[in-house]
């Protein structure tokens, strides 16, 4: 039989599950049997009733909406996606989505389908996740506490520093000349900044350029690129 992932997706496809995602990838060949469960679990809602002058409280279900269970069907769609770019055969991932507490339901699911291993991600240890965590608590830490099974708790990649940018910038561009060394290859600061988003970066400002111009200059020093000045504007050609 072959062996069973389950890996958790979270509502927004998040960061933190994309980190997840990548990592069933690096840690498992695509071409090895394996089944993997993409399971979201949609956030179950309890309206509470009281009645004054009785110690009775109903509590009353609300089923997800259309546009819930919509968006659920999204983000699984999102992941599977991203593992058939892996290289993963879609036949064996099977999108499925639950009602209720998501950890809970990640071991409930894990238990049903005889999981050998649950992935889930984590947001980190910064103070904003920390005290977030404090206050609602962590699915990942939770469902470290209910599984029966063993659980891979995958932590996001921490944001570059201002001083790593440079050389992160320099591989990336190293990297894309070495897949492109038969074409003719123009590249400008900012448009290198726009290729190769660094990790947890949601925009590119002047510091992303600035860095990308530096990594530029730097590669064309080595003789790997040529500077030339077109219309006011530095471009650097591979030629």
């Amino acid at each position: 039989m072959n062996k069973r992932i389950l890996l958790g997706v979270d509502t927004s496809f998040s960061t933190t599950t994309q980190c997840a995602i990548c990592a069933v990838g690096d840690l498992f060949e695509s071409n090895t049997s394996f089944d993997i469960f993409l399971l979201h679990a949609i956030q179950s809602t309890h309206v509470i009733t009281e009645y004054p002058g009785h110690f009775t409280e109903q509590y009353a279900f609300i089923p997800p909406t259309s546009e819930q269970k919509k968006h659920a069907e999204e983000v699984l769609k999102k992941a599977r996606a991203t593992l058939e770019h892996l290289g993963f055969d879609l036949k064996h991932i099977e999108m499925m989505t639950s009602i209720g507490s998501p950890a809970e339901e990640i071991v409930r699911v894990a238990r049903e389908r005889h999981v050998n291993l649950i992935v889930v991600g984590s947001r980190g240890d910064g103070w904003r996740d920390r005290l977030r965590r404090m206050l609602l608590g962590s699915t990942s830490r939770r469902v470290l506490q209910l599984a029966t099974c063993p659980v891979m708790v995958v932590l996001p990649t921490p944001p570059l520093k201002t001083h790593d940018l440079v050389p992160w910038y320099e591989q990336a561009i190293q990297g894309y000349l070495n897949e492109q060394n038969s074409f003719l290859t123009v590249l400008t600061a900012k448009e290198v900044a726009t290729l190769f988003p660094p990790p947890q970066k949601k925009s590119i400002g002047t510091q992303e350029i600035n860095a990308a111009e530096k990594a530029l200059e730097q590669l064309a020093s080595k003789g790997l690129l040529c500077r030339r000045e077109i219309q006011g504007e530095v471009h650097y050609i591979n030629d």
